[in-house]
């Protein structure tokens, strides 16, 4: 059973359009590249790696917005995206965004970023969804995250990301690795990307907080994938996103 990886990073902004402006990041590139090097080397297909310039918002936007997802972020079934997330207000619900170098977005999208209320993750191959970003949820109350992730997640099985912010440094890149070789492995994701997300990169800084969230037509199924999912998992459709059920580490 081979697994469809796609990965994209940013590390590099264009500092002179200032609605690209981002701070620079030196990492991106590390974690998500080890990611898929570790998938790779259990056999698991390498369908696409773009990066900076070549990393566009719309891989992420439905095309009931404009985008192309169908054919990229969600023609693969793990999709690793590596650089900046946040939350916003977006007609007056919490959101979610990733930036990216360059503008691909349409003209009457926001440029150089692709928004949540965009996304419909799982409405073709897409299983499972990294986001090595801050931000993904801020609060781990269900009112939170029910209002950020219960319109995107259709169908989607697991959703994996960080609490806040999210501290990258040299050893990350380590870590991604041991994640991918885990689930390899057999280990249940979520599982996995608690125990190998969760550290500190500054001894003076706060831990990474890692978050998977899982989705079901029922409460025993958004747990029973949030406790016991693994990548052999992969053809046991959600037939509907009714719960979602998560974990941290704190």
């Amino acid at each position: 059973m081979a697994v469809r990886v796609g990965i994209e990073w940013t590390n590099v902004f264009h500092q002179n359009d200032p609605e690209c402006q981002q701070p620079d990041l030196n990492y991106s590139a590390d974690v998500a590249e080890g990611f898929l090097l570790a998938m790779r080397s259990f056999g698991h297909d390498d369908i696409f790696d773009w990066g900076n310039d070549n990393a566009w918002s719309s891989d992420f936007d439905h095309p009931d917005f404009g985008g192309d997802s169908l054919n990229w972020s969600d023609n693969v079934h793990f999709c690793y995206f590596a650089g900046h997330g946040g939350q916003f207000r977006f007609e007056d619900k919490l959101a979610f965004n990733i930036g990216f170098s360059s503008r691909h977005n349409p003209p009457d999208l926001a440029p150089c970023r692709s928004m949540s209320p965009q996304w419909k993750l799982g409405a073709s191959r897409l299983k499972w969804f990294a986001l090595d970003s801050c931000d993904i949820v801020t609060d781990t109350a269900p009112s939170h995250v029910v209002e950020v992730w219960g319109g995107p997640m259709q169908q989607m099985h697991l959703l994996l990301g960080f609490i806040h912010v999210q501290r990258v440094g040299p050893g990350t890149r380590n870590r991604r690795i041991a994640f991918a070789l885990d689930i390899c492995q057999g280990k249940p994701i979520a599982n996995a990307w608690l125990d190998t997300g969760y550290g500190w990169e500054n001894p003076n800084e706060d831990a990474s907080r890692p978050i998977a969230i899982a989705a079901g037509s029922t409460r025993d199924e958004a747990i029973a994938r949030r406790e016991g999912e693994t990548l052999g998992w992969l053809w046991f459709d959600v037939r509907a996103t009714n719960w979602l059920a998560w974990k941290w580490r704190d």
